[in-house]
């Protein structure tokens, strides 16, 4: 009898195990399957959030290209000229499940029947992968912005299509605004070394380093903001080859030459506006050397008419454009009127080519306070300076922006507060969403 039991017990071990095994082999297919599914979810997730970051890139520039086609022109095909941003941005409508629709007024949000918005809506139907073990094949994401003209978010504004290294930083650059760069170019920014940041970076192109926050491409190409500004009214005061060699203060006027200034020199403007025809504005350098005005704007020009010029002026001496150059150790500490015809106007370069000079350049090791519109479409800015920059504003309109040299720190601030009418930016696009 107890040989049968034991028999028994023994026959039972075999089958206790294999019943075992099954419980194991059943847990651990479900525990696989859980697994799998999650990670799976997060895969799928993550792809829909990286796909829905892209959407409204396209939906932002979307936007922006189609308020700048209606300040073009009313009648032009704003919907078009939004739908080929966003085919640029990769989206293009009807294609892969995509839609983009623009419409102004906008239908709805805080800005429903003002026609001075467009909204742009980019729609796609994202493929899943692991989800569609789910019956979930795909997820539609859908991103609105809304844009308009106004004032801006930026303050430096690189005007030339195709240049590289558009902007370029080897040292230090920080903004309180965006920047935005016109060129087509895959380095139209460059951040060559150093650090760059500001409240955003845009370009028609793409861009080389890691830049904060990272920018923007395929931007449409932003209009000259400052196309409304006129020349300055031209002071009464001729003055006919000027050279700066001690402090006395300098007066408004036309100088037929320019203004040059000696080594070590502080020049001092009195407030006004300065017309340099021919020749520009350029120190010799030294440690002591510093310009200051508050209230001052300068006009660079050339081949401008020279009225009843003195004997033995060479009147030739006009027909070579002037540009700004700091050189060497000094500094400057220069502001734009607040009121009159030439508010938050600093520098204003004549538009005709033949009446350019370039590059505008800033060096030294002294203090710079550059307050007010760096105005030169027409040239390239190049800064390299090492002491930051104290103004309040700072806006510049160039070819092109490049921090080189040993150092460079550039430091771009907003502050329109001193200003009468505020930011001297009067039609850029603004985005709203």
């Amino acid at each position: 009898m107890k040989k049968q039991a034991m028999l028994h017990r023994i026959r039972c071990f075999p089958e206790s195990r294999r019943r075992r095994s099954g419980q194991v082999l059943l847990i651990g297919t479900v525990a696989g399957t859980m697994l799998f599914g999650m990670v799976g979810l997060g895969l799928d997730v993550g792809y829909v959030y990286y796909q829905k970051r892209k959407v409204q890139s396209a939906a932002d520039a979307a936007a922006i290209a189609a308020i700048l086609e209606m300040s073009r022109s009313p009648a032009g095909n704003y919907v078009q000229a939004g739908r080929d941003d966003a085919k640029l941005n990769g989206f293009e409508n009807g294609v892969g499940g995509v839609t983009t629709d623009l419409t102004t007024p906008p239908a709805g949000g805080p800005h429903a029947g003002n026609p001075q918005y467009v909204e742009a809506v980019v729609t796609k139907d994202v493929k899943t992968y692991f989800l569609g073990l789910l019956n979930l094949s795909a997820m539609r994401v859908t991103a609105k912005a809304e844009a308009r003209l106004g004032p801006g978010t930026s303050c430096v504004y690189l005007m030339d299509p195709s240049q590289e290294d558009q902007f370029r930083v080897a040292g230090t650059f920080s903004a309180t605004c965006g920047l935005m760069a016109n060129s087509n170019s895959s380095k139209a920014l460059d951040l060559n070394s150093g650090s760059a940041t500001a409240s955003g970076f845009y370009t028609n192109g793409r861009y080389v380093g890691s830049f904060n926050p990272t920018p923007l491409i395929n931007q449409p190409r932003v209009p000259d903001p400052l196309a409304y500004l006129q020349p300055p009214t031209f002071p009464a005061a001729n003055y006919y080859g000027v050279n700066v060699t001690d402090s006395t203060p300098l007066n408004p006027g036309v100088y037929h030459g320019g203004i040059p200034v000696a080594a070590g020199v502080r020049a001092n403007f009195n407030p006004g506006i300065y017309v340099l025809n021919g020749g520009g504005l350029v120190t010799s350098g030294g440690p002591t050397s510093f310009l200051s005005g508050i209230g001052v704007s300068f006009y660079f020009t050339a081949r401008q008419p020279v009225p009843s010029p003195p004997t033995g002026f060479n009147t030739s001496i006009v027909n070579t454009p002037g540009r700004f150059l700091l050189n060497g150790e000094g500094g400057f500490d220069l502001r734009a009127p607040t009121t009159g015809e030439m508010a938050g106007i600093l520098f204003f370069q004549d538009r005709n080519p033949a009446n350019q000079a370039g590059p505008f350049d800033v060096q030294g090791t002294n203090t710079t306070r550059i307050e007010g519109v760096v105005y030169i479409p027409g040239s390239d800015f190049l800064y390299q300076n090492q002491t930051g920059n104290t103004a309040e504003y700072t806006i510049i309109v160039s070819k092109s922006l490049r921090l080189d040299g040993s150092s460079p720190n550039l430091v771009i601030r907003n502050d329109y507060s001193s200003l009468a009418n505020g930011s001297p930016l009067r039609a850029v696009p603004v985005l709203t969403r």
